[in-house]
């Protein structure tokens, strides 16, 4: 069982991270000062930056808790339907982005000018549990998944099962699907004919068309 002071500080980063979310949905993060979102999130200056030494700092915490969550959805999905693994993760992230519209653009700002490495504090049990109450065992899923981690090898099981052509360029499909990530959401805030998670599914169709292999998924 976790101590109390490991319950207590989940409760803070995550209350914080939340703080921030709702903020999020308000105005840009740049226009956020560290006080406000202390304020918001019920805890002094000081404690904010003993948890978060920047608000982006924030953000990589909030990209960490998303490629977990994403894992653990993708370690229940049946093994014979790996594009369908990836589809799910991107309709997952377009449900995310109806929650908090603004966190998804942050989050693309955020990967063109991070400079952050192994010095990131990868978000404990407590935080996990706090974040996805209802995702049974979600602590046990690897603290390094992420899009690179992901992605390829379900590529790679679409090419073994056929759904993909056997000379598909995975590495290639993969920075597809990358930009289809981080680019439908800059195009949907620009348009409101479109949906993310209608852009996020009809270019994956589009794409596994263009290398799909002889059998039918």
């Amino acid at each position: 069982m976790a101590s109390r002071r490991a319950i207590k500080a989940a409760e803070t980063r995550i209350g914080i991270l939340e703080a921030t979310l709702a903020r999020l949905d308000e105005r840009p993060l740049a226009s956020i000062s560290a006080s406000e979102l202390a304020d918001v999130a019920g805890v002094s200056p000081a404690t904010f930056f003993n948890y978060f030494p920047s608000k982006d700092h924030i953000l990589a915490l909030f990209v960490q808790l998303w490629t977990i969550e994403m894992a653990w959805r993708v370690s229940r999905h049946p093994e014979n339907d790996p594009l369908g693994a990836i589809e799910l993760m991107l309709a997952s992230t377009a449900e995310r982005s109806d929650e908090h519209p603004g966190v998804l653009a942050e989050i693309v700002a955020y990967q063109t000018r991070h400079h952050f490495g192994r010095e990131l504090t990868p978000p404990t049990d407590e935080d996990l549990r706090r974040m996805f109450p209802d995702c049974e065992d979600i602590e046990q899923v690897s603290r390094q998944a992420g899009l690179e981690t992901l992605v390829p090898p379900l590529l790679k099981r679409a090419v073994e099962l056929g759904h993909l052509r056997v000379d598909t360029p995975v590495d290639l499909v993969f920075a597809a699907v990358a930009t289809i990530f981080f680019g439908a959401p800059v195009l949907v805030r620009q348009t409101e004919s479109l949906t993310l998670e209608v852009a996020f599914t009809t270019q994956l169709r589009w794409l596994w068309d263009a290398h799909a292999g002889p059998t039918p998924r």
